[in-house]
C-alpha cells in the first residue's frame, strides 16, 4: 500500500472523458488528491511539454500517480485505486470485469457523441470492443 502521508496525483484535464472516470473513481473512494489540472487544448496543449512527457509518454490524460508508480490507462487505474485504497469496491474483480466496465462507459460515450450530432446508428457493446482493439 502506498504511503498514507503521499497523497496521490492526479494530472487531468477538465474537459477530458477519462480525467471525469478518474476524478469519478477518486470521489467514490472518498479519497484525497494532488491535482494539476492541464490545459489541453490550444494554446496551452501542456500534456505535450517536455515535464508531462516525462510522466507520460503518450501525452494523454488523466495520469495518476501512486508513490512511485504511474497509471495512465482507465483500467489500470480504477483497478489499481479500487485494489490499493479503502472504501467502496468500485470495480469488478478483477481485471477483466474492470475493463470490461469501461468498454461500456466508451459505448455510452460514444452513443452520447453519436446522438450529439444527429447521427441515428449506436455504437453496440461488441461494437465498441472491435474498435478498441484495433487502437
Amino acid at each position: 500500500m502506498p504511503n498514507a502521508l503521499e497523497l496521490p496525483t492526479l494530472y487531468h484535464a477538465e474537459i477530458s472523458f477519462f480525467s471525469q472516470i478518474a476524478r469519478l473513481v477518486l470521489a467514490e473512494k472518498n479519497m484525497a488528491f494532488e491535482s494539476v489540472a492541464l490545459a489541453i487544448t490550444p494554446p496551452g496543449f501542456e500534456n505535450f511539454e517536455p515535464w508531462y512527457l516525462r510522466i507520460n509518454a503518450n501525452a494523454t490524460v488523466p495520469s495518476l500517480k501512486v508513490g512511485n508508480r504511474i497509471f495512465t490507462d482507465a483500467e489500470q487505474y480504477i483497478y489499481k485505486i479500487d485494489t490499493l485504497f479503502d472504501g467502496p469496491k468500485l470495480a469488478g474483480s478483477n481485471r477483466i470485469a474492470t475493463g470490461n466496465w469501461v468498454i461500456r462507459a466508451l459505448a455510452l460515450r460514444h452513443r452520447e457523441i453519436v446522438s450529439l450530432k444527429g447521427i441515428n446508428k449506436f455504437l453496440s457493446i461488441a461494437d465498441a470492443k472491435k474498435r478498441l482493439r484495433r487502437l
